[in-house]
C-alpha cells in the first residue's frame, strides 16, 4: 500500500528547488579572490513507479556516479550504478551514461545515500552497504517502522567534526551516515559500516519525519513535539528546539517529509510540505544571542566544588596563555568502553530503556543535583591547590603517588599554606598597582607580560571603557565587553570562597579585565579588599597503604583520574536503578530516579511497569518529603498526579499531600481527580437507571405476550414435528409458539 505520490513529489521538487536556490546564493556570496571551489550538486533521492534513484557528486569536470534501484512485478530487484559524463569537457560522441555495475538485490530498496565511495541502502527491515567492486554486505537490522538515514560530514583526523556544510571538504575530512535504529537511536557509521570513532549515539523521542545534516549538527523533524530538533553530532547533545507544526495531512499520512540540504556547504536545510517550503539557515555568530546571565547562573548553582572559576581562563587566551598548560582537567567518572557492533549498541540501549522504563529523550541532570550523592572516599585525595603547579613547590618524583603525598602535606603544613596565601595576595596587589601606573602607555605588565592592545584607563567613562578598541568593534565588541563584565562579576563573587583554588592566574587576569573595562570602583575594591581567610580544613582521612596502592595503580594505568569532589556519573546511577529493580527494591530505584537523577518521567515509567498503588504513593512521598535538607518538588508531584495510568486513590492523595502543599499548584490536578470520581459515580447511576429501564421494558413485553390467548384446535399442529396436538401434551412459550412435549423437552418424558 502506497500513499498518493502527487503532493509528495511536488513537495520534493520544491525542496530541491529551494536547496538549489540556496546553493546559488552561497555561490554568489563567494568571492573569486578567495579561490573557493564551485558548489557541488547535492545528494538527491527521488521515487516514482517503484524506482529509487540517488546521485553523488564528484569533483568538477569528472563523471558523476548515479545509482538506480529498480523493482518490477515480473523481475527481482536490482541495483544499477552508472557513470554519467558531464556536459562540459567531454567529446560529443561519448555516451552520456556508462553502466559500471549491476547488483541483484534480495529485497526492494526504500532509500539510498552516498557516503564516500560506499552506497548505503535502506530496506524494510535492515540497512545494507554497497562497496566499490560490487560487494554488497548487510550492516544490521534497524527494527524501525519508519527508518531514516542521512549523509553527514565528519573529519577523519583527531580534529573532530567538520564545521562546514553538506560537503566533506578537504583537509582529511570525510562523510558518515546517520542511521536510525529502534525508532529512537541514531548512530553514525563511516563508509565501511563501522561506528565512527569519537561519536556518541543520539537518542530521539520518536521516529523523525525528516533527517538532514547542517555542518556539525544533525537536524530532525519531530511530529509529536511539533518542533525541529538540532543535535550536535560529536556530543549527541540537543542544542536547539525550533517549534514548527507543519499541519499537512499528506506528510502525516506518509510519515515522511521531503528534505534537501544546501549543496554549497552553507548548512541550509529545506523542508517541504504540500503547500510550503521552509528554509532552515544557521544563524551567524555575530548575531547570536549571548546568554551570559544564564550561563553564570548555572555555574553558581553548580558551585565551585563542581566547576572551579579557574576553568574560565580558556575564555581569555591572550591574557592567560602562560597558565593554560598548567590547568588540570576535571573529567567525570564513567564506564565508556570501546564501541562494539551496531547490534550490540542497539541491544544495550533497549535493555537500559526497558529496564528503567524511562523516556528515551535525553534529560541532562544539572551538576547541582549530583552534589552530596557520593560519600567522601579515600580515592579523592587531591586538594584544589594541587591543580596549580605553582602551589606545589616540591613536586613528588613519582607522579602516580602525588595524591597521597599532597594529602599528607596538606595536613602537616596548613599554617605554612596560609602564609603563602597572604604573601600571594600582597604580590597580586602590587601587580595590580603596577597595572594602574602603566595602563596609559605600552609597557610590560605584571610578570613581564605586555598589556593587551585596546586597554582603556580606569578613570575613563563607561562608554569609553566598552569601546576600548577605537570604536570599530560595533555590536560584537559590545557583546564581548558585556560577557567580560559578567565573568568579572562571577570571579569577584567567588573570590576567596572555601572551595575555590587560590590561583595567581585568576587574580592577574581579573586585574587585566578590570583595567581593560575601565571599572575603577571595582578595581579599587579589588586592591583594597583582602581575600577572605580560608576555611579550616577538615581532619585528614586515614588512608591505608592498600588504598594508596590501588589509586596509584589506577592512575598509572590511565584507567581513572582521581579528582577532588568527583560526582557520581549518571550512567552509574542508571546501573544502580537496574540493580535495584532486579533485587525488587522499588523504593530505592524510585529514589535514585526521582532524587539522584532528577528523572521524574523515568520514575513515572518505572511505576507504570513495576509498581502498583504503593509505588505511586511512595514516589509522591519522595517528591513531597525528600529529606536530607532538600526542597519539595511540587511541580514534579503534580506531574505524578496527572500521569496517565497512575493508580492513586483521592483520599490517600489528600493524606499524602500534607498541609504545606500549595493548593494552587495541585488545584487543577485535584479538580480533575475529584471530578473523575464524581463522573464515575454519575456514570454508575446512569448505568443502573438504564439497566432498570431495560428490565422494566422486558418485563412489560413479557406480560403482554403472556396475556395473549392461543387457541388449540384439532387442526393445530406442532411447529417442530408437524404432528397434531389434539391428543398430545403441549407447551406454550411466551412468544405464542406451541410445541409438543417431545419437541419442547426432547430429553424428558413424552405424553
Amino acid at each position: 500500500m502506497a500513499a498518493d505520490s502527487g503532493p509528495a513529489a511536488a513537495a520534493a521538487a520544491a525542496a530541491a528547488a529551494a536547496a538549489a536556490a540556496a546553493a546559488v546564493r552561497q555561490a554568489d556570496r563567494s568571492s573569486p579572490a578567495l579561490d573557493k571551489p564551485a558548489p557541488r550538486p547535492a545528494v538527491t533521492t527521488s521515487t516514482a513507479n517503484a524506482t529509487t534513484t540517488a546521485s553523488a557528486a564528484a569533483a568538477p569536470a569528472k563523471p558523476v556516479r548515479l545509482a538506480v534501484a529498480v523493482k518490477s512485478i515480473a523481475s527481482a530487484a536490482k541495483l544499477l550504478v552508472y557513470s554519467v559524463a558531464p556536459s562540459v569537457g567531454f567529446a560529443a560522441g561519448q555516451p552520456a551514461a556508462t553502466l559500471l555495475a549491476q547488483v541483484p538485490l534480495g529485497e526492494p530498496v526504500q532509500a539510498m545515500v552516498w557516503v564516500g565511495s560506499g552506497l548505503f541502502l535502506q530496506h524494510a527491515v535492515s540497512y545494507s552497504l554497497l562497496q566499490p567492486g560490487g560487494r554488497l554486505s548487510r550492516i544490521a537490522e534497524h527494527g524501525c517502522a519508519s527508518p531514516r538515514m542521512a549523509a553527514t560530514p565528519w573529519a577523519a583526523g583527531p580534529g573532530g567534526p567538520t564545521s562546514g556544510g553538506g560537503g566533506s571538504g578537504g583537509g582529511g575530512g570525510g562523510s558518515a551516515a546517520a542511521l536510525l535504529f529502534q525508532d529512537s537511536l541514531l548512530l553514525l557509521t563511516d563508509g565501511s559500516g563501522a561506528v565512527v570513532p569519537g561519536s556518541e549515539p543520539i537518542a530521539v523521542s520518536e521516529p523523525p519525519l525528516a533527517l538532514a545534516a547542517s555542518g556539525p549538527h544533525l537536524v530532525a523533524v519531530a511530529e509529536a513535539e511539533g518542533a525541529v530538533l538540532v543535535y550536535e553530532r560529536a556530543s549527541a547533545r540537543l542544542v536547539q528546539r525550533i517549534f514548527w507544526a507543519h499541519d499537512d495531512p499528506w506528510v502525516a499520512a506518509a510519515r515522511h517529509m521531503p528534505v534537501a540540504e544546501d549543496a554549497a556547504g552553507g548548512g541550509g536545510v529545506a523542508l517541504a510540505t504540500s503547500d510550503a517550503v521552509m528554509l532552515l539557515l544557521p544563524v551567524a555568530a555575530d548575531v547570536q544571542e549571548l546568554r551570559c546571565e544564564d550561563a553564570l547562573q548555572a555555574l553558581e548553582e553548580a558551585g565551585p566544588a563542581v566547576f572551579p572559576p579557574d576553568q574560565l581562563l580558556p575564555l581569555f587566551p591572550q591574557l592567560a596563555r602562560r597558565w593554560l598548560p598548567g590547568l588540570a582537567s576535571r573529567p567525570l567518572w564513567g564506564l565508556h568502553g570501546s564501541l562494539q557492533s551496531l547490534e550490540r549498541i542497539c541491544e544495550d540501549f533497549l535493555e537500559l530503556r526497558n529496564s528503567t522504563a524511562s523516556s528515551p529523550r535525553p534529560s541532562p541532570s544539572p551538576p547541582s543535583s549530583l552534589r552530596g550523592l557520593t560519600p567522601p572516599s579515600p580515592l579523592s585525595l587531591q586538594p584544589p591547590e594541587a591543580a596549580d603547579p605553582a602551589a606545589l613547590p616540591h613536586p613528588h618524583p613519582h607522579p602516580h603517588r602525588t595524591h597521597h603525598h599532597a594529602h599528607h602535606q596538606h595536613h602537616h603544613h596548613h599554617h605554612h599554606h596560609q602564609q603563602q596565601q597572604q604573601h600571594h595576595y600582597h604580590g597580586a596587589q602590587g601587580a595590580a598597582a603596577r597595572l594602574l601606573s602603566q595602563h596609559q602607555g605600552p609597557g610590560p605588565g605584571p610578570h613581564g607580560e605586555a598589556l593587551p592592545a585596546g586597554v582603556s584607563p580606569p578613570g575613563s567613562t563607561a562608554g569609553g571603557g566598552t569601546g576600548g578598541g577605537g570604536g570599530g568593534g560595533g555590536e560584537l565588541a559590545a557583546l564581548a565587553a558585556e560577557a567580560k563584565r559578567h565573568v568579572v562579576a562571577y570571579w569577584m563573587r567567588t573570590r576567596g570562597s572555601p572551595g575555590v583554588a587560590s590561583l595567581e592566574a585568576v587574580d592577574t587576569v581579573l586585574a587585566h579585565l578590570l583595567v581593560e573595562l575601565g571599572e575603577a570602583a571595582q578595581l579599587e575594591a579589588f586592591l583594597g579588599t583582602p581575600v577572605a581567610p580560608a576555611a579550616p580544613s577538615p581532619p585528614a582521612a586515614q588512608v591505608s597503604p592498600r588504598d594508596a596502592a590501588l589509586v596509584s595503580a589506577l592512575e598509572g594505568a590511565g584507567r581513572c583520574p582521581a579528582v577532588s569532589g568527583s560526582p557520581a556519573a549518571p550512567l552509574l546511577l542508571r546501573e544502580a536503578v537496574q540493580l535495584r529493580c532486579r533485587l525488587a527494591d522499588h523504593a530505592g530505584a524510585l529514589a535514585a530516579l526521582a532524587l539522584a537523577l532528577g528523572d521524574v518521567e523515568g520514575a513515572i515509567g518505572y511505576c507504570r511497569a513495576h509498581c502498583g498503588q504503593e509505588g505511586w504513593l511512595g514516589l509522591l512521598e519522595l517528591l513531597l518529603r525528600p529529606g536530607d535538607g532538600r526542597e519539595p518538588n511540587y511541580m514534579a508531584a503534580c506531574r505524578v498526579l496527572a500521569a496517565e495510568g497512575a493508580a492513586l486513590a483521592p483520599l490517600q492523595v489528600l493524606e499524602a499531600l500534607g498541609d504545606d502543599m500549595p493548593l494552587h499548584l495541585a488545584h487543577e490536578t485535584l479538580r480533575r481527580m475529584v471530578g473523575s470520581v464524581l463522573h464515575r459515580k454519575r456514570q454508575g447511576q446512569v448505568m443502573r437507571a438504564l439497566h432498570r429501564a431495560q428490565n422494566l421494558a422486558l418485563r412489560c413485553e413479557l406480560a403482554e405476550l403472556q396475556a395473549a390467548r392461543v387457541v388449540v384446535s384439532e387442526e393445530t399442529v406442532c411447529r417442530g414435528c408437524q404432528r397434531p396436538l389434539s391428543t398430545r401434551v403441549f407447551y406454550r412459550f411466551p412468544s405464542g409458539v406451541v410445541l409438543c412435549a417431545r419437541c419442547a423437552r426432547p430429553d424428558g418424558e413424552t405424553g
